[in-house]
């Protein structure tokens, strides 16, 4: 990058503009980069700046969304496989196993009991996972 290990952009962005007068295409973006990283590096990276970015708006990391009480410097990591499996609809049949994600037929038949299978058939595993957990997600 030019010489740079790190560097930044904070950007104001504009989408979508015209499609509707209800929706405000307007948003402020922070985009990093940083040579030798790999995504550990990125979610320790994103988590102390969530964190201190809580702590410095709230003077604490913990707040309260409704009755919930959240603490922002406490994050729980998951794989995908993980996050399906912990986030299964009680509803929607047997929770899988961690080897019914061993191929993408396993990963198929996981998901047929809560016909959650309408992603295509040329998907690979990890994204035939990402189809499942918006899919599980977007019932609960």
């Amino acid at each position: 990058m030019g010489g740079l290990d790190r560097v930044y952009e904070i950007n104001r962005n504009f989408r979508n503009e015209g499609v509707s007068t209800r929706h405000n295409p307007e948003f402020t973006m922070l985009e990093f980069y940083q040579a030798y990283a790999d995504f550990r590096d990125v979610m320790n990276l994103t988590q102390e700046l969530v964190t201190r970015a809580v702590k410095n708006c709230n003077r604490r990391t913990t707040t309260k969304w409704g009755e919930q009480e959240l603490d922002w410097a406490n994050w729980q990591r998951m794989t995908m496989r993980e996050a399906i499996i912990h986030f299964w609809p009680e509803g929607a049949g047997d929770k899988p196993q961690m080897a019914d994600f061993a191929t993408a037929e396993s990963v198929k038949n996981a998901g047929a009991a809560a016909e959650i299978n309408r992603a295509p058939t040329c998907l690979t595993i990890p994204k035939s996972l990402r189809e499942k957990r918006s899919r599980i997600c977007s019932k609960q």
